[in-house]
């Protein structure tokens, strides 16, 4: 007698383990907690988009749109919809997931309506130089190609030996034409990465590794064709380029200022 209540005080208190266990780890068919606020940060982005834009007047078009942001992802809308509801449930985790991506968004936001402002302001014209936070191309009003160019008297401002550009796209249809190029100008060569961008995704350009060659100039322009401006237009954001912090200035080597101190050659290109 005394055996089977042990036993059933043991099973008992698996049970409770077991039910403890499946409440904090993440089932399968779950996403991770980084994949969740990217997938809803551009889920937030499309439907904004979807407001904002009246080409995503039809069901179809609004469909399309969120079917690019889950292959983006490579989840399914089970998957997401799964992910929401234990998230929920989770509450704390769900809430920081929330914060983090609102953040993201008035960020995003602010950084548009200074960019907004300033160009008003200003009536500058793009110095082809610093990245916008995003563009839009293919709308009615707005131009069909963005484009950037970096000559060798701005190479201080970048780490050149570490370059890449890189954005990611939302609208992205079966219909539109849309592709990227960075062109890498060296004394005696000349390298050109060109891609089509056919899905809403990450996109990367990377500087290749010809380090005996001379780097005089980088180019680099993102295009989507619309003529008939039928099509919903092609949203480019979080353009940068990574690893292009400011060079730190030089610092004397035996840490004394005004005796015209000696620095260490730094190799770029």
């Amino acid at each position: 007698m005394r055996m089977k209540y042990k036993l059933k005080t043991y099973t008992s208190c698996l049970l409770c383990i077991l039910v403890l266990f499946s409440c904090t780890r993440r089932p399968k068919g779950v996403i991770s907690r980084q994949e969740m606020e990217e997938t809803l940060y551009d889920v937030y982005l499309a439907q904004a988009l979807i407001q904002a834009n009246s080409r995503y007047v039809s069901p179809e078009s609004r469909d399309s749109l969120l079917a690019g942001v889950l292959a983006k992802h490579q989840i399914t809308q089970a998957e997401l919809d799964s992910s929401v509801v234990w998230y929920s449930a989770q509450g704390e985790d769900y809430f920081k997931i929330n914060d983090r991506v609102s953040k993201r968004l008035r960020d995003l936001q602010s950084e548009l309506t200074i960019d907004e402002s300033m160009s008003l302001k200003l009536r500058k014209p793009y110095d082809g130089f610093t990245l916008p936070p995003s563009v839009m191309l293919g709308k009615r009003g707005c131009p069909s190609a963005f484009g950037f160019e970096i000559d060798s008297l701005k190479f201080s401002q970048i780490d050149t030996a570490a370059f890449d550009f890189n954005f990611k796209t939302l609208g992205i249809t079966s219909g539109a034409k849309a592709y990227a190029s960075v062109r890498f100008e060296y004394k005696d060569t000349t390298v050109s990465i060109r891609t089509a961008l056919n899905r809403n995704a990450y996109y990367s350009f990377q500087k290749p590794r010809i380090s005996k060659h001379k780097l005089k100039k980088i180019t680099g322009y993102i295009y989507a064709e619309n003529p008939q401006k039928v099509l919903p237009p092609v949203y480019v954001y979080d353009l940068h380029y990574k690893k292009t912090l400011p060079k730190p200035k030089p610092m004397p080597i035996d840490g004394k200022k005004g005796r015209g101190a000696i620095t260490k050659p730094r190799v770029t290109g």
